[in-house]
């Protein structure tokens, strides 16, 4: 069975600010179970861990444990983009901003008709 993928960046989308202890707001933890009850796949991606091989290892650990912490459903994670129906990214064109340049999970949720 196919299931359409959505890429959702980790920082200043998923994790606001880029600050592991900034916990992810309601509405993205609700716009992503929606997702996911619905069949999206959801693969989050994040580039905070492309340099060298500890920084690597340890953006890698400190983002599986943020997302276990707050129970952020997710089904992969890459570090580059890949092929997708749709990206959430605080670099998109189009994705609405909140003043402190985070994703607006209430207004993607408008958006996605959720």
């Amino acid at each position: 069975m196919y299931y359409p993928r959505i890429l959702v960046d980790f920082d200043h989308t998923i994790c606001p600010g880029g600050d592991e202890s900034n916990p992810p707001t309601h509405e993205c933890l609700e716009v992503l179970n929606r997702l996911k009850a619905t069949g999206y796949q959801i693969c989050i991606f994040s580039v905070r861990s492309n340099s060298n091989q500890t920084q690597r290892k340890t953006g890698h650990q400190d983002m599986l444990d943020y997302l276990k912490r707050y129970n952020v459903p997710y089904d992969d994670i890459e570090y580059n983009k890949i092929h997708s129906h749709l990206i959430i990214d605080d670099r998109c064109c189009g994705i609405p901003l909140d003043r402190k340049k985070n994703v607006d999970w209430s207004k993607v949720k408008q958006l996605l008709d959720l």
